[in-house]
């Protein structure tokens, strides 16, 4: 009973700061940007909006980076850098491509963003797909690597034909020419359909790199190996990450990565240390509390992908995003969950004796690896 007032109290408190914080999401390494490919006869030109931040990152940590005597040099060396990263396939050939402008920004602060047009030659361009892997070759911790995520729009002439697009390192930036005349009608916004699709995938994207929500889930479903109990825990789950993350969007709440990225460690390390203290019939009172109230960090956590990404979205488009991106959040959680209940059913029922040393190895892997998480959120 006292454990369960006592987690009662902590989730209070989590939800209470998660919405009392007021500083901006950036729980993950992501750097946000927007860019225009404009396709015009002969000519292909991609206008990268840059944030500041993903510059100074490039230019100051980056494998290729290289003392700059002045911001102007370094937003100029940045462009060679884009260029170097940024492949426009034409049919499915590679086009070279060159430097057009340069625009350094207003704000000179991590807030700010330069502008950077690509320009390719083409010929007959029936099929367009724009790959990147800006800042990939950076580690933003072993194993995870800085994420530079781009809205996309494609322009035709006086058409637009992809609108408010995902173009990731992951997901590249596909179109289809041939008989495409218009995908966006101005008075409605982007087609709901397709935009969803896209954040499904980015969602699904995301918690493939996502260690950190992986392993918040298994510890909690690691001890209660039953359909029902994981069913409750994930619900709880998903309810609260979904709250927090669609207020992060719409910007009504927020929170500090210096907040964000050691709780999300923190509840990796009590969902598992729950695990080491689990008897035949665990308690679920203080896991659903652990669920739902961690959850909510984990949403603002899930946010820090979209806040910039969504900006200027109407209310359909938004909603279409947020629903698509929580799905696949959802589903890359399901890719986890579902294996990992299956495991342990069957440990129970044909290997009973060694399902009790199997949990314990597996929390005990988990706590450790939150530890190590909360060591780096920490010190950095």
């Amino acid at each position: 009973m006292n454990s369960t007032r006592a987690f009662s109290r902590l989730a209070r408190w989590i939800v209470i700061a998660a919405i009392c914080s007021f500083s901006t999401v950036h729980a993950h390494p992501v750097a946000q940007g927007s860019v225009e490919v404009r396709i015009d006869p002969g000519t292909v030109e991609a206008t990268f909006r840059i944030s500041n931040e993903q510059v100074f990152v490039a230019e100051s940590i980056g494998p290729a980076a290289k003392p700059a005597t002045s911001l102007e040099e370094m937003w100029e060396h940045h462009a060679n850098y884009i260029l170097d990263h940024v492949v426009l396939l034409a049919n499915g050939v590679a086009v070279p491509g060159k430097i057009k402008a340069v625009t350094p920004p207003t704000d000179r602060t991590m807030k700010g963003f330069t502008r950077y047009t690509l320009q390719f030659q083409t010929e007959s361009l029936t099929r367009l797909e724009l790959r990147q892997n800006l800042l990939q070759e950076i580690e933003y911790a072993p194993g995870n690597p800085w994420e530079a995520t781009f809205t996309a729009r494609v322009v035709r002439g006086e058409a637009v034909i992809r609108e408010a697009g995902i173009f990731t390192a992951k997901q590249p930036l596909i179109v289809d020419l041939s008989g495409v005349e218009s995908a966006f009608d101005s008075s409605a916004g982007p087609r709901v359909a397709p935009l969803a699709w896209d954040y499904f995938i980015y969602g699904l994207q995301h918690i493939a790199g996502g260690w950190d929500h992986i392993l918040f889930v298994i510890a909690l479903v690691l001890a209660v190996p039953r359909f029902w109990p994981v069913v409750a825990l994930v619900t709880a789950f998903t309810f609260a990450h979904t709250i927090t993350l669609t207020l992060a969007v719409l910007r009504l709440i927020s929170a500090p990565s210096a907040i964000v990225e050691p709780v999300i460690a923190v509840s990796i390390v009590i969902a598992a240390a729950l695990n080491l203290f689990r008897t035949d019939n665990p308690p679920m009172a203080p896991r659903l509390f652990v669920a739902f109230g961690f959850g909510l960090f984990h949403g603002l956590g899930f946010a820090s992908g979209l806040i910039a990404a969504m900006e200027g979205f109407r209310a359909p488009a938004l909603a279409a995003a947020i629903a698509g991106f929580s799905v696949g959040v959802e589903a890359g959680h399901q890719l986890v969950v579902i294996p990992l209940v299956l495991v342990l059913w069957a440990l129970t029922r044909y290997a009973s004796g060694v399902i009790r040393t199997f949990t314990r190895v597996a929390t005990v892997a988990v706590l450790l690896a939150g530890l190590w998480l909360l060591s780096f959120a920490v010190n950095r």
